[in-house]
């Protein structure tokens, strides 16, 4: 399995065998799983949008485990609906959010 991620700035402590990506669009390019790990701030919110979901490969798989705001959560369910996501996890923090 490879594994590829995006950081601010590289991390030099991490296995040989995980590869650091310059960006978020990249990221989702190359991800058949994409496993989000971040804190709810101005730079984070709406981090993964209608763009990136779209950028992720037909039948991805999207987990959020960060707060819910950081990824739209509408596109998210979209893409969910349409099939263009195979499966998704987020924090299901808004009422108005149905679940599938």
């Amino acid at each position: 399995m490879r594994i590829v991620y995006f950081s601010r700035r590289k991390v030099e402590s991490v296995p040989d065998w995980c590869e650091y990506v310059p960006s978020v669009e990249e990221l989702c390019r190359q991800a058949d799983v994409l496993s989000i790990h971040v804190p709810l701030n101005q730079s984070t919110t709406g981090m993964v949008g209608e763009k990136e979901i779209r950028t992720l490969r037909q039948g991805s798989v999207l987990l959020n485990t960060s707060r819910g705001r950081v990824v739209d959560e509408e596109a998210m369910i979209r893409a969910l609906v349409d099939g263009h996501l195979a499966w998704m996890y987020t924090p299901m923090n808004h009422a108005s959010i149905p679940v599938y």
